[in-house]
C-alpha cells in the first residue's frame, strides 16, 4: 500500500474556528504573512495512478495544535480536554488505523522532508513492525554516514554523503 503523508495549512479569518492558531508557514511567498491564522492538518492518503497521473486520495486527517496553543487554555472536544500530540505521533496513529485494516500488506509511506527523519521512522517501526517503510526527501542539511543495518558493512563502507554549508 502506497501512502502519502503531509501537513498543510488551511488559512482562516474567524477567531472561533476550531483548530486555528498562529503557525509558521515555511512555504510563504515574499508578500504573504509568515505566521497566518490557520489550521494545521496532518493528512494521510492513498497514492494511486489515475488516468496516467499520480493522485492522492485522502483517507484520514488530524488537526495539529501546538503545545503552546493547548497550554494556556483548555480546548475541549465533546467535553474531553485535548492533549498535545506531535505531528509524528498523529501521523503514526493515522497510519496504524489504516494498517489495521490492511494487516498483511506492506506499507510504504511517502513524505516530504518535514517528516523524513528517524523520529517518524522509529515510531512507524515500533508501531507497525518491519512491514512499514518510509520514502522521503532529506533535509538540505542531512548527513549520511552509513546505510541502515540490514546491508553488509563492506558494501557501503566507502560511501559518505555530507551536506555543503551555505
Amino acid at each position: 500500500m502506497l501512502l502519502g503523508l503531509d501537513d498543510s495549512l488551511n488559512p482562516k479569518t474567524g477567531r472561533k474556528v476550531f483548530g486555528c492558531q498562529r503557525t509558521f508557514d515555511h512555504a510563504a511567498k515574499t508578500n504573504q504573512n509568515q505566521y497566518p491564522w490557520a489550521q494545521t492538518i496532518v493528512t494521510v492518503g492513498l497514492l494511486q495512478v489515475i488516468h496516467d497521473r499520480w493522485c492522492c486520495l485522502p483517507l484520514a486527517f488530524a488537526f495539529y495544535l501546538r503545545r503552546l496553543t493547548l497550554r494556556p487554555r483548555c480546548i475541549r472536544v465533546r467535553g474531553v480536554a485535548l492533549n498535545f500530540e506531535t505531528k509524528f505521533f498523529q501521523a503514526v496513529a493515522l497510519i496504524r488505523r489504516l494498517g489495521a485494516v490492511f494487516s498483511l500488506v506492506l506499507i510504504l509511506v511517502v513524505c516530504d522532508s518535514g517528516f523524513g527523519n528517524n523520529r517518524l521512522f522509529k515510531l512507524l517501526r515500533d508501531t507497525l513492525g518491519p512491514h512499514a517503510h518510509l520514502l522521503s526527501r532529506l533535509h538540505t542539511n542531512a548527513v549520511l554516514y552509513r546505510p541502515a543495518s540490514p546491508y553488509p558493512e563492506g558494501v557501503w563502507a566507502s560511501v559518505q554523503v555530507r551536506s555543503v554549508p551555505g
